[in-house]
């Protein structure tokens, strides 16, 4: 008869309860993360090698101007992306207004938070570039991206 030591013993129900209230936590600590800009680009192909590059203004921004910053992404192979998808949400006192790109398609959501562009395939050595038009919405006397 194999011994094991009574914390390792699986209780029922217990490890689906710390499971939630792990997931919970991480969802809590993402919501409340620095609101800097983030951005996820993910394919549905397990052999596609995605890079995700963005090219962000270099001078202060005053409240109320127009600008727009890059995204590009390049498919390192070896297989061929399918399904691409970007998420890219602004940073706090940022709102997206409108977006360009060459293929596929943008949904400006959240109240221009968050552009959300679809491919439907990249292949390897190619790469799209998305231009995200904004606007600066802040108190403070500058924003700055960093």
């Amino acid at each position: 008869m194999m011994n094991q030591h009574p914390t390792l013993r699986p209780r029922h129900g217990v490890s689906a309860f710390v499971a939630i209230l792990v997931s919970l936590f991480l969802l809590l600590l993402a919501l409340t993360a620095n609101p800097a800009p983030s951005s996820i680009a993910r394919a549905q192909t397990p052999h596609a090698d995605l890079e995700l590059s963005a090219a962000f203004p270099s001078t202060a921004l005053a409240n109320g101007e127009t600008f727009s910053y890059t995204y590009t992404i390049k498919n390192d192979g070896p297989a061929t992306a399918t399904r691409v998808v970007l998420n890219a949400r602004a940073p706090k006192g940022v709102t997206i207004t409108s977006t360009e790109l060459a293929r596929g398609k943008c949904t400006i959501v959240n109240g221009g938070r968050v552009a959300r562009c679809a491919f439907a395939r990249l292949k390897p050595g190619d790469s799209i570039s998305i231009a995200l038009y904004a606007r600066a919405e802040t108190n403070q006397a500058a924003l700055k991206f960093q």
